[in-house]
């Protein structure tokens, strides 16, 4: 089960359109804020929300704190932000109402109080908030400030599924395959992970690939698992990869090609997938849909024993055996060039979340490497959920 991650937000040009159209009172001033905010002149739009909101406009406060939590245009501060969504939750604004039980459950720019988060979150999804009614789910799912109620979150994760929300979609297809607060139907699981899939997400494709392997809940077919793998793949989730690979490895559902299982075992691997590091490093070993390299076997089967020490034993015996055999027919200059390039892939890899061993500050104004690394965390396999989120139209 993933973590429950949230999302920082972030304002867009049309957005700002569209919050101006819902404001005819004051049109004009959402207007020139908008204007101001697309030409880059923060403080000019920062001044009109702020007069807006001080006037008790909902909306610009839900702005003014969304600015506050994204670091858009001020420096990121989430207290401020706190207490504009406040403001603007205790006038009934669902999305505000929303946030501000995040930053509860967090206890960001608040207090961490639990019981304020579900009053929040629950307020915003009984007004049709989807976003507020997935994570209020997630917190029945999990027992967090409420008692752990598999039907309770069911329910939610629907409703906001019937509105659309991915997320939402593919938590309660889930649901539906582990029979979690409902009768188990995999029939059911199955549509869910479709309409999920035909928005994006980027693991619902591998578990609808899966039900056509095995026939749960659709009729089996191998094509159509090849079709949801190949989906999936594209979109980078590794475990579609391997699959993906292993159809074109065996010949099933696709062509039996080995150039082609090696293009998806090698592009898993590089996402740190050891069984994948393993498949690569055999056929870089006895040339199958590659050209003989044991320099890279030896790399990949290197990687794969990091990796396998922690969560699969019988992994790591496969990657050791693979890693001695290469080793007989390797020259020193050889294993000297496989053991380097096994160290600056670890680098690259961690070189994506660190610098010289800390976390790059972000400028004044911009959000952190650690923020922008929580909103790629937020897609993942299992329960998942979307955090902060700002009115229509504006994209996280």
């Amino acid at each position: 089960m993933a973590s429950l991650t949230r999302i920082p937000v972030q304002l867009g040009a049309a957005a700002m359109l569209l919050l101006a159209a819902a404001l005819p009172a004051q049109a004009q001033t959402f207007e020139e804020a908008a204007a101001a905010y697309r030409a880059g002149d923060y403080d000019t739009a920062r001044r009109e929300f702020l007069d807006a909101a001080e006037r008790g406009n909902a909306t610009a406060q839900l702005i003014l704190g969304v600015m506050n939590d994204a670091g858009r245009g001020v420096r990121q501060d989430d207290a401020e932000a706190a207490k504009w969504f406040r403001r603007a939750a205790e006038r009934g604004n669902a999305y505000a109402q929303n946030n501000l039980g995040l930053m509860h459950r967090d206890g960001r720019g608040v207090g961490q109080d639990i019981d304020a988060a579900v009053t929040w979150l629950r307020r915003s999804a009984e007004q049709g908030h989807d976003r507020a009614q997935n994570n209020l789910a997630n917190l029945y799912l999990t027992g967090r400030g409420v008692p752990r109620d598999f039907p309770a979150a069911a329910r939610w994760f629907r409703r906001a599924a019937e509105q659309g929300l991915v997320h939402a979609q593919y938590n309660l297809a889930v649901m539906y395959d582990h029979g979690d607060g409902v009768r188990r139907d995999p029939a059911e699981a199955a549509k869910w992970l479709r309409r999920a899939a035909g928005q994006g997400h980027a693991q619902a494709p591998f578990n609808l690939g899966n039900m056509y392997w095995k026939g749960d809940g659709v009729r089996p077919d191998s094509g159509e698992a090849a079709k949801w793998y190949r989906l999936g793949a594209e979109r980078g989730d590794a475990k579609a990869q391997i699959a993906l690979a292993n159809l074109y490895r065996e010949g099933k559902g696709v062509g039996e090609d080995l150039a082609e299982a090696a293009n998806w075992y090698r592009r898993a691997a590089e996402q740190g997938e050891h069984k994948a590091q393993i498949m690569i490093a055999f056929m870089y070993e006895t040339a199958r849909g590659v050209r003989r390299n044991l320099v890279a076997a030896h790399k990949w089967y290197t990687l794969a024993l990091t990796r396998a020490d922690a969560v699969d034993r019988e992994m790591r015996g496969f990657a050791l055996e693979g890693r001695v055999r290469v080793e007989k027919h390797m020259r020193a200059a050889e294993l000297d060039r496989a053991r380097q390039l096994a160290r600056e892939w670890r680098v690259r890899r961690s070189g994506a979340r660190l610098r010289g061993g800390r976390l790059r500050a972000a400028p004044a104004g911009q959000p952190s490497p650690a923020r922008k690394a929580a909103t790629a965390a937020a897609v993942s396999s299992g329960f998942s959920m979307n955090g902060m989120w700002p009115p229509p139209g504006i994209s996280a």
